[in-house]
């Protein structure tokens, strides 16, 4: 009876199933390769510079950029960010999220973030996103015949986070915002939580309190970030301190009330510059508050709802 399989010496070596791990390639060849790049997306218009400033920046911290394109290109989902967003390319260049995190940490962030919309979000509301388009998530009817919206675009300051959250009233004016990513282990980190624009004063802020039974627009915000972090079953919610906040009053933003905000919504001092933030918040109160609150929630998470297979 002849045996089922040839005696393994008279097999010859196979290759290996998967591609060979690539040689890790010098910094030279990665910003080479990557001032090729930029000179294509300049040419279709992808990116707007001004080059001898990006050039002299590259040559001062040739070693930071080189390190922080080496990580890019070793996540493919931080590759497929980076070839729709090619800012992805330059978070090595400026404080990002919080002063406390190194390149590795903000590389781990980062690839985190991305591979959770591709595995997690609704291909539609992914893509638009990644393209920077502006997105409607929810219409929420106010006292008083009043109107807001709720909308998802990139941050104000790509410093802060991966994806903003907009509050928008009836003029689609900015009454309130925050910056958020998906960092894996890391939980969800709110990078930013501002107010209205400048030229609204407190006018617009005062509007919606009233007409929402005084919740106020941060609070709400904050409210759809917790919603988010438990529907995806995400037990960290994490906020940035003002010590370590990556932006100053250099950059037109005021960062004094942010450990306080956190504190009032029972976050505790914890680890890489940020506070840990209770994933459910505690009742205003006030039923009135709290049922706005918990409806304008459910209908922000129908716009996350992947179609049933």
């Amino acid at each position: 009876m002849h045996p089922h399989y040839p005696d393994p010496i008279t097999v010859p070596d196979a290759k290996l199933g998967w591609a060979p791990v690539r040689p890790a390639r010098g910094s030279l060849a990665l910003l080479l390769d990557h001032a090729r790049r930029r000179a294509t997306l300049r040419r279709q218009g992808a990116v707007r510079e001004r080059r001898l400033p990006y050039l002299l920046r590259s040559l001062v911290a040739f070693r930071r950029q080189a390190t922080w394109l080496g990580l890019v290109g070793a996540s493919r989902a931080m590759r497929d960010a980076a070839e729709m967003n090619p800012r992805v390319y330059e978070r090595w260049q400026t404080h990002y999220l919080s002063r406390k995190f190194d390149l590795p940490m903000r590389a781990r962030v980062v690839e985190s973030h991305y591979r959770f919309i591709a595995r997690e979000f609704p291909e539609r509301l992914r893509n638009r996103l990644l393209r920077g388009h502006d997105v409607r998530l929810a219409t929420l009817p106010l006292g008083g015949g009043e109107i807001a919206y709720l909308h998802a675009r990139a941050p104000e300051s790509e410093a802060t986070g991966e994806m903003g959250l907009y509050l928008l009233n009836a003029d689609k004016e900015v009454i309130s915002s925050c910056a958020i990513t998906f960092g894996g282990v890391e939980g969800v980190i709110v990078g930013a939580m501002r107010g209205s624009w400048a030229y609204l004063g407190r006018g617009a802020i005062a509007r919606f309190t009233r007409a929402t039974a005084g919740l106020r627009p941060r609070d709400l915000l904050l409210a759809v970030v917790r919603a988010l972090a438990t529907y995806y079953g995400i037990d960290r919610v994490r906020g940035v301190s003002r010590s370590a906040h990556p932006l100053d009053r250099r950059a037109g933003v005021t960062t004094a009330s942010y450990d306080r905000f956190w504190r009032r919504h029972g976050g505790t001092p914890g680890e890489g510059g940020c506070y840990e933030i209770p994933c459910l918040g505690l009742s205003s109160g006030r039923a009135e508050r709290d049922a706005f609150r918990r409806e304008a929630c459910e209908v922000t998470l129908k716009s996350f709802a992947r179609a049933a297979a």
